[in-house]
């Protein structure tokens, strides 16, 4: 890691002579309470998707969640761009001990994308949206405090690609962390 926080993941095949392939640039830096910002209220819940149809969802397009990684109870929709998932820390089959955010939970907040974005994706072609970027990730509790509810806020969204907000809350709705710009991309 440099002086400034930055630092680059990269690898290449073992005992290869290639140069490196980068596959992610980053910088950690704190972020003070002051730096939180003001979350609107969820706008009003106009379909509900519980668990099993969610994960039903996700299979047909080519997304099959194993158990550790179905923490979703279920989806609450406001719009085709806004909604808020109710996540389940007990499904998680390890630990939380050791992550500051476990990734199976935030897993979980993005796969409120799947039934937001699902009727725009044509699982008869073979795309199937999968997270690959985030733009800015800021951890505002350490505490191990676990997310249960994540709010999305779709923003772009292309033929082949979309991006979202998250916001993450413990179950006294303190934001514990915020995912700005997550963006996923067609795989198939």
């Amino acid at each position: 890691m440099r002086e400034d926080g930055g630092f680059e993941l990269a690898s290449r095949p073992r005992l290869a002579e290639q140069e490196c392939a980068v596959h992610a640039v980053a910088r950690v830096g704190g972020a003070q309470p002051s730096d939180r910002p003001p979350s609107a209220p969820p706008a009003a819940v106009t379909k509900i998707v519980e668990a099993p149809e969610l994960y039903a969802i996700a299979a047909r397009l080519g997304l099959n969640y194993g158990p550790s990684f179905q923490t979703v109870e279920r989806v609450e929709i406001a719009s085709a761009r806004e909604a808020v998932v109710r996540l389940d820390p007990a499904r998680i089959a390890d630990s939380e001990a050791g992550y500051l955010l476990h990734p199976a939970l935030l897993d979980g907040a993005l796969q409120g994308l799947v039934a937001l974005l699902a009727e725009q994706v044509d699982a008869n072609a073979g795309i199937t949206l999968l997270p690959w970027r985030f733009g800015r990730v800021r951890l505002f509790e350490l505490d191990g405090r676990a997310p249960v509810i994540a709010r999305l806020r779709v923003g772009v969204v292309g033929s082949r690609s979309a991006s979202a907000d998250i916001e993450l809350f413990d179950a006294k709705e303190r934001l514990i962390a915020q995912v700005s710009s997550a963006g996923s991309a067609a795989s198939g």
